[in-house]
């Protein structure tokens, strides 16, 4: 006896998708490692800004530094200049006698240290103009450099959490700022490590860990917890 089959029938069938395409969750880890270095962002746009307002007053004040300065050390040989034709005929026998131009020549240098007090003033302060600039580029540059630099740093935007539980970082959040951290010539590059999908006990929140945890290689005071609860996933505290 032949039984018919109805249309609607194959609309409740459920179909099952195909993970041929679904990628590994190697691949998972080496992709967030690339979207990490797509997001990273530098200060560049800042440190333009600050150069430029620190640049312009530390290049004018040094430039007026050095003009004053010229301006008095060509005054005090002026001043000596006078004072080497007014004595240079007068006819001296005795060491006393000297003491007119003497006292002349001491006059020029002190006038030149109360004109130089300008132009040192000027000079530090395009020294500490320029040490801003330094100081700025090791702050937004240098720093970041080695100590990596995230999009997120600069949007104040945090994992939030509830007040009575500790902040302690998931693995993905411990993969992650591993990933951004520079290394040094001779430290080897970062690798992602094997991970597996794991089901949290307490809310079935599904969790990507190390795959050390299930060969007993990987434990210690760094627990892994759960995104969701924050419920220990594996290890002792």
């Amino acid at each position: 006896m032949s039984q018919s089959v109805h249309p609607s029938d194959f609309a409740r069938t459920p179909t099952l998708k195909s993970d041929a395409s679904a990628p590994s969750p190697a691949q998972k880890e080496a992709a967030v490692v690339q979207d990490d270095d797509k997001d990273k962002k530098t200060n560049r746009p800042l440190m333009v800004v600050i150069v430029l307002v620190l640049l312009i007053p530390c290049a004018a004040t040094g430039y007026l530094s050095w003009v004053e300065g010229s301006a008095c050390a060509a005054t005090r040989d002026a001043c000596k200049t006078e004072c080497f034709e007014s004595y240079v005929n007068a006819d001296r026998q005795f060491q006393s006698q000297m003491k007119g131009e003497m006292d002349c020549n001491m006059d020029c240098d002190d006038d030149l240290v109360q004109c130089s007090a300008v132009s040192t003033n000027l000079f530090f302060g395009a020294s500490f103009l320029g040490g801003g600039i330094l100081m700025a580029f090791g702050l937004l540059v240098v720093v970041p450099y080695f100590f990596g630099h995230h999009a997120e740093d600069d949007g104040f935007s945090f994992d939030m959490r509830a007040a009575y539980i500790e902040p302690f970082p998931t693995e993905e959040q411990r993969r992650k700022k591993e990933s951004k951290r520079r290394r040094f010539f001779w430290q080897d590059k970062y690798q992602p490590p094997d991970i597996v999908e794991i089901a949290c006990v307490e809310c079935g929140q599904k969790n990507w860990l190390d795959a050390k945890w299930l060969k007993a290689k990987k434990g210690g005071m760094q627990s892994a917890v759960c995104v969701r609860c924050r419920s220990i996933l594996a290890g002792v505290a």
